[in-house]
């Protein structure tokens, strides 16, 4: 019953949305499809290196989910990338979002910092789990944000299909996720997840990156994991665009 009411009551439910727009995904798995995007307003975080700080002005449009919803069928995208900002923080019903898109069809991609527990198993309830992935940062020294990361906790709840993913910008970094990986490895060894790579612009060389990546692909060969160099590929399309991209 309760999740029966909690699917009545969607439409009318009200979210601040900074942006919605449709363009190719830009990394991970998706990289080069097709996709819808949903930036929600607000993060607990301030990377050092973030490149999308508007998100977080408090420079939103307040929109019902029906609005959302209606939107992101005329782009007539599939898959749905839920991004911030934070979309994990219980704030403005940020939350609750990606799990009444997962209920509407959509492959919904959460874009989480990794600072943020993860669903509980009710919650997931209200959802398909099915239709829903996650994208976990690993917050590294670059960052500046690395005490808040806590991966260790939510790799435990991760499944065939999500990603991990590491934003760098040294080889200490490099080291510092090598030694997280180590941490989890158990808890995600026998799950099909993607660990991503991904260089900050400008930051480290991707020679670097990549002979990174054919050193843990030996590491992970009697594993289900997949590890990757991964390229913002909308910052090499579009290299001057900020927004809805």
């Amino acid at each position: 019953m309760k999740q029966n009411q909690v699917l009545l009551d969607s439409e009318m439910k009200t979210f601040n949305i900074v942006e919605i727009f449709s363009s190719l995904s830009g990394e991970g798995s998706t990289a080069g499809v097709p996709a819808s995007f949903v930036r929600v307003d607000s993060c607990n975080l301030r990377c050092s290196f973030c490149d999308t700080k508007y998100s977080y002005n408090h420079e939103f449009t307040t929109m019902t989910f029906k609005e959302i919803v209606d939107m992101l069928k005329t782009f007539d995208n599939k898959v749905v990338v839920c991004t911030g900002g934070e979309p994990l923080l219980n704030k403005n019903n940020a939350r609750l979002l990606p799990l009444l898109l997962s209920n509407e069809g959509f492959q919904v991609y959460i874009e989480t910092n990794g600072s943020v527990k993860l669903y509980r198993e009710e919650e997931l309830l209200q959802g398909k789990r099915e239709n829903i992935h996650y994208v976990v940062d690993i917050k590294t020294p670059a960052s500046q944000m690395e005490r808040f990361d806590c991966i260790e906790h939510n790799s435990c709840l991760l499944l065939d299909g999500d990603e991990i993913k590491c934003v760098v910008a040294s080889k200490e970094d490099i080291e510092f996720c090598k030694n997280k990986i180590s941490k989890i490895f158990n808890n995600i060894k026998d799950k099909k997840i993607n660990i991503i790579l991904s260089p900050v612009f400008g930051e480290i060389k991707l020679q670097d990156l990549a002979e990174y990546v054919m050193q843990m692909k030996s590491i992970m060969k009697d594993s289900c994991l997949t590890v990757k160099l991964g390229i913002q590929l909308h910052k090499l399309i579009w290299p001057h665009i900020e927004k809805g991209v």
